[in-house]
Formats: C-alpha cells, structure tokens, sequence
C-alpha cells in the first residue's frame, strides 16, 4: 500500500516566508484652512427683537362743533399746516347776518350809554350849583345805569354770535401734515360726527412695541432701539427708549415700550402705521475685535475666561488664549488676547496644535 503526503500543512507553514513587507507611513501634510485677517473696526450689539410699528408723536382728527353744509375744504391731503391755519369752512350765512344785527345793536347801545353818560354828568353839576332835585339826578343815574346793561347785554350777545360763527370754521389744532383729507367735497352735510381731516406732526416718530415680563428690567429709559422697516428694507434707523410702563398687561404678559427719534435725522422718510422690528440694544461695543463663534475652540467657548483661537503665522498654527465679549448671532467680541492684523483661522482650526502646518485654501 502506497503512502500518500498532504501538501497543505507544508504550503501553511511557508506562506509567512513571502509576505511582502509593510509599507512606511506616508508624511502628514498641512491641513487645509480658511483665514480673516482682523481689525479693531466692527460693531457689535447685544439685546433682543419685537415687532413694532410706527406712530405720530402728536396725531389728531378734526370734528365741526355744529351741523352745517360744507363751503370749502381749504387743505388737501399731504399738505403742511400751521397751527390755528384754517381747514375747512360751513356756510354760516345766517350767522353773519345774527352778528350783523348785534354789531348794530351795539352801536345803538353804546351811543345811548354815551348819551345818558353826558346827561347824568350835567345834572351832577345842576345839582352842586342847586338848580336841580336829588330826584331828578337820581332819575338820570338810573338811566346811565340802564343804558349801561342794555350796552354791555348787547356785546354780550355780540360776542356769544362770534364764538358760536367761529364753530363754522375749522382750524388745525397742531402744526403738522394733513394725513387724509377724507375725500370732501363742498355741499356736503357734516356733523359733529364727520370727521373733516386728520393731521399729524411728523416731526417726532415714535415706535411702539411690547417687551415680555422676562425682559421688563432689561428695558430702561435711554436705551437705544435700532428699527428696521418693511418700507424701507435696506436701511436701519436708532430711536432711544423714553417711556416704558410701570405694569406688565395680566392677559399678555408684557410691557409697552415707547422709543423715540427725529424724522429729520432719518431724512423725514418715515411715517406713521409703518411696521417693522425694534432691536432693543442691551449692549454695544465699537472699534472691536469680531470673530466667528465657530473659530472658538468648542469645548471651551462657555467660559469666557478661557477660549481659545487660532492663528495662522507663517505657514504654521498658533493657539492663543483670549477673552471673549458680546455675542451677536454667529459672531462674537474678542476683548483680549488679539492685535490688529492678527490672521485667525475660522476654518479648519478645531483640531490643530501649536505648530501644526497650515495651508490657505484658494
């Protein structure tokens, strides 16, 4: 019987014999980052956004006082108007005539009073030089007197009619812009109901909004609001907080603020019923230093004591200590630990030691 050998075990215990040897680690080349050079010229503000809309510090309707027919509507909408400027005028033709007739009685009156003045002063004398009774000196006093009443009764009414005619013309009450005009035409009846025109002093604007009850003593008196428009998209516009209530609304839990600003000061572009967003700037820093948060070392960016940054120096990595300010959505202040053009890595920093290369990305 033959004997039959197993190549396999041999072929096993060999194969060790012609592996090829291991590779050497191929050199780690310079990560790969993305830089800002910085300097000591941004802004940055801290604080919160409410809608708000916008109001005429001084806005008024004007009613008539009585019930008559239109004349003339002597402003239109858009116009500039001074106080105590007329507006609109209701035929006051049986007025005039009333005064007409009280001027008239007036004159009447006085020249009487005048009269029975001359007479009881002769009598006076008639009567020191005993030509005439006490009686009959009495008798002129009280027609002085009488003629007296009847004239000042007289300019009493008179004056009563020129109050009551004035209520036919109506007068703006503010110096300001007519708003609207409501579209008047003359013959038209109105009432103490009709409201003839609407005015606005547009020199002042103030915009409204609320705070919540957490925010009630992070607003004060002073403090600058920045309002962004729906009208005006583009640009942005300071007003500064000059009322803010004492009490928190039960039902909604806020505050009214008040804030306050020149239209001048914003090229008189703003106008009442403008709505928008009031950010209330709790903190404000100028000439600063302005990173993004995400150029922080992560693990450390809730202690602003002890955040870290990287620059770029000469090809390689630098980690610094640094101070951290005032955070606006994805930036943040940088207080201590830069210098004006100082190349911080804000990209692809995270991981990087002192001294690790680094390449810019194109």
């Amino acid at each position: 019987m033959k004997k039959r050998f197993c190549l396999i075990p041999l072929l096993t215990l060999a194969m060790p014999l012609f592996r090829p040897a291991p590779l050497a680690a191929a050199p780690a080349g310079p990560a790969y980052v993305r830089t800002k050079v910085l300097h000591a010229d941004a802004t940055i503000r801290e604080g919160f956004t409410q809608n708000t809309s916008l109001e005429a510090l001084q806005r008024v309707v004007l009613y008539p006082r009585v019930t008559g027919r239109l004349e003339k509507l002597t402003v239109a909408k858009g116009a500039v108007v001074e106080k105590g400027q007329q507006i609109a005028v209701l035929a006051h033709a049986e007025q005039d005539a009333q005064i007409a007739a009280a001027r008239a009685a007036v004159a009447r009156t006085r020249a009487e009073w005048a009269n029975a003045q001359i007479e009881l002063q002769r009598y006076q004398r008639l009567k020191k030089e005993g030509f005439s009774t006490q009686q009959l000196l009495d008798s002129k006093d009280t027609a002085y007197r009488s003629a007296r009443a009847q004239y000042d009764a007289a300019k009493s009414d008179l004056d009563r009619l020129t109050v009551t005619r004035d209520e036919y013309i109506i007068t703006a009450s503010i110096a300001g812009t007519v708003l609207n005009d409501y579209a008047l035409a003359p013959g038209a009846m109105l009432s103490p109901n009709t409201p003839v025109a609407e005015l606005a002093d547009l020199s002042v604007i103030k915009a409204t909004f609320r705070v919540p009850e957490k925010r009630f003593y992070s607003v004060r008196p002073g403090m600058s609001v920045l309002l962004s428009l729906d009208a005006l998209p583009k640009e942005e516009f300071r007003a500064q907080i000059v009322k803010v209530d004492d009490y928190i609304d039960p039902q909604s839990r806020t505050a009214a603020v008040e804030a306050q600003l020149e239209n001048a000061a914003a090229g008189d572009k703003l106008r009442p019923g403008m709505f928008g967003r009031a950010f209330v700037v709790e903190r404000e820093a100028t000439g600063a230093f302005v990173v993004p948060t995400s150029a922080l070392r992560l693990d450390r960016a809730a202690d602003p004591e002890n955040n870290e940054l990287v620059l770029h120096d000469h090809g390689a990595a630098k980690v610094v200590k640094v101070k951290t300010g005032i955070s606006q959505g994805v930036d943040v202040q940088i207080l201590a630990g830069l210098k004006n053009g100082d190349e911080v890595i804000v990209f692809g920093g995270n991981a990087l030691k002192d001294g690790d290369p680094v390449r810019l990305m194109q």
